[in-house]
């Protein structure tokens, strides 16, 4: 019977232990994947911010060109000197960033040539105005089509990385919908196998109580039998006592006809021979009594054996009553445990420090809860950065405005992060 409670206990441990190691390889993957696509979007996130600072560097150094043209004065050309170049380091990062879209390379390529193109129309429209010539209409036109060209190909370059990033967070949608599931498919089965268990291990202890009270009724038959022997041997010391007596009767009766032997001469051959025998059966009663005394030592000796093996089986009894409340009470435990877990409380921890089949499968349950808490903590965070980056993504596109696009930006992170924002001046 302790074999099977035995191997009911490293059963159910093995089964929780693999179950506890699946959840864990999962919630593993899950996080390293929505790691992996946090910094996908944040690098897609990178390579727009770096286009929209391109686009707006370019319009800085177009708005500065058109206005030394309407007023002739230097002081206009600030937003354009070095234009050209940030620019052109910002395309060279894109360019970086984008290395493995044979795509986006393309289109770096041809918004380079862009940029030197719209660089030759300013110069010639900014040395015309310097040497005070007529502005060409024409070198205005063919500037606005340049520009045009420019914006048409960063926003295309910007739909491309939207579309990259709405597919990046597909593959942290599905992680984050399936791993709940499979840890709570794990939790599950956890609790149906510590169930099943203590049904087990409950009817194991019931089986074993069974088995104490048939050893009580034949301790008490044992305890009957012991009294009948010792009756018996009572019987026997009176009746060896009687023949003790009965041969003093005889020795006396011997000496009495030793007297007559005298007087009966002629019966004196046949009362040898009659002495004879009545000598031959009192060595006999003397060998059966010595072989009585005997009897009842070794008696005497099995009736304490039988006293001391009475009280060993007693306190065996105690001690199995004692075990099988001790470990249906922390089975108890350990069943309140996984369904508190099951109902969601990651926080719960059990303290059992004995190291048997029922204290291991009480730590294999804290690492359980351990790893659930920060695996959900874990996704809570990052759900929560991922709204906030597709929020943030909202607010700044669409707009050709800086200034509003600042606004919008800083709205909507003081709202989402709960914090008073700054006043921002255009």
């Amino acid at each position: 019977m302790k074999s099977n409670i035995k191997r009911n206990l490293l059963i159910g441990f093995s089964i929780s232990l693999l179950l506890l190691l699946v959840s864990s390889v999962a919630s593993y993957t899950s996080i390293r994947h929505l790691l992996e696509n946090g910094k996908l979007v944040n690098h897609t996130d990178s390579v727009i911010q770096n286009l929209e600072m391109v686009l707006s560097t370019l319009k800085d150094g177009e708005t500065g060109q058109r206005g030394y043209l309407l007023t002739g004065k230097e002081n206009f050309l600030e937003p354009y000197n070095g234009s050209e170049e940030k620019a052109e380091k910002g395309v060279q990062l894109v360019k970086f960033q984008t290395s493995d879209n044979p795509e986006q390379q393309q289109s770096c390529e041809q918004l380079q040539g862009y940029m030197l193109q719209r660089r030759l129309i300013l110069e010639k429209l900014i040395t015309a105005r310097r040497a005070n010539q007529t502005t060409d209409i024409a070198s205005l036109e063919e500037g606005k089509k340049n520009m045009d060209q420019i914006r048409v190909l960063v926003k295309t370059m910007e739909e491309r990385e939207h579309l990259l990033l709405i597919s990046r967070n597909a593959g942290v949608e599905v992680y984050a919908t399936y791993t709940p599931v499979l840890i709570f498919i794990a939790a599950l089965l956890s609790l149906i196998i510590t169930i099943v268990l203590f049904i087990r291990v409950n009817n194991n202890n019931k089986e074993l109580v069974f088995q104490n009270d048939e050893k009580e009724k034949r301790a008490a038959e044992l305890a009957v039998a012991n009294k009948e022997l010792v009756f018996q041997n009572d019987e026997k010391e009176k009746r060896a006592a009687e023949l003790a007596v009965a041969n003093k009767e005889l020795v006396y009766q011997n000496d009495e006809k030793e007297k007559r032997a005298a007087e009966l001469a002629v019966a004196n051959e046949e009362l040898v021979f009659q002495n004879d025998e009545k000598e031959k059966r009192a060595a006999e009663l003397v060998l059966a009594n010595e072989e009585l005394i005997f009897q009842n030592d070794e008696k005497e000796k099995r009736a304490s054996e039988l006293l001391i093996a009475i009280d060993i089986k007693a306190q065996f009894q105690q001690e199995l009553e004692n075990k099988g409340a001790e470990t249906k009470k922390r089975i108890d435990i350990l069943q309140n445990m996984a369904d508190k877990i099951a109902a969601g409380n990651y926080a719960i921890r059990v303290n059992d420090e004995l190291e048997d089949g029922l204290g291991r499968f009480a730590v294999s349950l804290n690492k359980m809860t351990e790893s659930l808490e920060y695996s959900f903590g874990v996704l809570s965070d990052k759900e929560w950065l991922q709204t906030g980056i597709s929020g943030l993504n909202d607010k700044m596109s669409g707009e050709k405005d800086l200034n509003k696009i600042a606004d919008n930006v800083i709205r909507f992170v003081s709202e989402y992060t709960n914090s008073q924002a700054s006043a921002h001046q255009g």
